[in-house]
């Protein structure tokens, strides 16, 4: 049975080109049947044969025209719209359903949760802040190398997917009942508007702000190597692979995210890679997320170009101590691992206890944390 609907694909391009500046080709390309990620096979039966890396979605051969995009979809395939970071397109992808009253009133995709849409628009001729991308936990903007999944695409969408959002009853079963659960659609077929970077929503502009203080804190900061002397916790000789045990390369759903569609996650280089965030982790940065005290975004180091900004975890205590503590959850450490002095300063502190620890003080700490944590 063909889950697409290919007329939401054609009435969404006749918008996206109603109004588009002159030379602009919109690049379609193929996406996983029922999935959201790049099919690499696909695009690898187009490239040439002296080429090694085939599946690339950003290689000149992936590139769908419109008559083949509609052809797969036709076909019961999903196929993926990307803005480029040297095209006009700019992609706004609001997640949460708080925040999609922040969308311009430009061409607009409902996405396959029903709670969230991608906006369209072009960027003005003589804007310099864009193209940019700015993930956030609402949403991300998408403009320079970034896709999201075109209108008439169909993503399997289960109902414990929806469960797991953080939505009111009646909004729940509002989506679970709607007819087009799982599809993406049209649902404003306006031509995209002209805009700057001060047209974006605010969310997203509010997030440039904090990751340019980031970047300053980050510069000004003065950062003193420090030497273990003797032993140390485990926790400082994890690695990801340790943290994560997957297969290297290969692009999974997000063992932390509560999508259980997205190919969002993978491993390589010795970094755990979040695609839907654009950020890297290592085996603390990871662990800090899944103890609940991060986020990706938070806890990862941006990929080069994302917009992601810088860890917002470096040189902060409480993230040593909540992965440490995880680690020790996991197995990874041994259970008579040493907790890291850092770890018991933010313990120190967070229980109102001195920052230099005494003996009396470290067992008071020890004994915090055995009866609390």
């Amino acid at each position: 049975m063909i889950k697409t609907k290919p007329e939401e694909f054609a009435k969404f391009h006749k918008a996206l080109m109603s109004n588009a500046p002159e030379g602009y080709i919109p690049w379609y390309f193929p996406v996983v049947k029922h999935n959201k990620a790049p099919d690499g096979y696909a695009i690898s039966l187009k490239a040439p044969e002296e080429v090694e890396t085939k599946g690339n979605w950003k290689a000149s051969w992936a590139l769908l025209s419109y008559e083949n995009a509609l052809k797969r979809l036709q076909k019961g395939h999903n196929v993926g719209i990307a803005a480029l970071s040297n095209d006009p397109l700019i992609i706004i992808d609001i997640d949460d359903y708080i925040y999609v009253n922040q969308m311009p009133n430009t061409l607009i995709i409902k996405s396959r949760k029903r709670s969230g849409i991608h906006g369209f628009c072009w960027k003005r001729p003589e804007e310099t802040k864009l193209p940019i991308n700015i993930p956030t936990e609402h949403g991300e903007i998408r403009s320079s190398d970034q896709y999201v999944v075109s209108a008439g695409s169909y993503c399997e969408t289960s109902q414990k997917d929806i469960e797991e959002e953080n939505y009111p009853d009646l909004i729940k079963n509002t989506i679970k009942n709607d007819l087009d659960l799982g599809r993406y659609t049209v649902l404003n077929d306006n031509s995209p508007l002209f805009i700057s970077f001060d047209d974006l929503p605010i969310i997203f502009k509010e997030r440039k702000e904090t990751i340019e203080k980031i970047k300053k804190e980050v510069v000004e900061r003065k950062i003193s190597p420090k030497i273990y002397q003797g032993k140390h916790s485990a926790l400082f000789d994890l690695t990801i692979n340790d943290v994560v045990p997957i297969q290297q390369g290969k692009r999974e759903p997000h063992p932390l995210h509560s999508s259980d569609t997205g190919m969002n996650f993978s491993i390589s280089d010795g970094l755990a890679h979040c695609w839907r965030h654009l950020v890297s982790l290592n085996a603390l940065q990871f662990l800090a997320v899944k103890s609940g005290y991060s986020t990706c975004l938070e806890a990862g180091t941006g990929h080069k170009g994302s917009g992601s900004g810088e860890s917002e975890i470096r040189g902060d205590y409480g993230a040593i101590f909540y992965a440490w503590l995880q680690a020790k959850k996991d197995g990874l450490i041994s259970k008579n691992d040493p907790i890291p002095t850092n770890a018991m300063i933010y313990i120190a502190y967070k229980h109102k206890l001195f920052k230099k620890l005494p003996s009396f003080l470290y067992n008071k700490v020890i004994d915090i944390i055995e009866k609390e944590y």
